[in-house]
């Protein structure tokens, strides 16, 4: 398999400001891209950026309200 060199995408778009996010925070929810980034699917997004080089893991985190939701992190 041929490693890809990760590119950033254009500023100021959706994957711009996920991933700046990605970069200070640990994981990212569905949630907090759409405070962030005004993304109503993250999945979407993060399978754009795995197009341009950057590899994520999928993982699962509590809300405080008990309720386990999807959340993706930098690898």
């Amino acid at each position: 398999m041929i490693k890809v060199e990760a590119v950033w995408p254009s500023k100021g778009t959706q994957n711009w400001l996920i991933l700046r996010y990605l970069v200070k925070n640990p994981y990212i929810t569905g949630m907090q891209a759409l405070n962030v980034a005004h993304c109503w699917s993250l999945p979407k997004r993060i399978c754009e950026l795995s197009a341009m080089g950057w590899e994520f893991e999928k993982g699962w985190v509590k809300t405080s309200g008990g309720a386990r939701v999807r959340s993706y992190r930098l690898v």
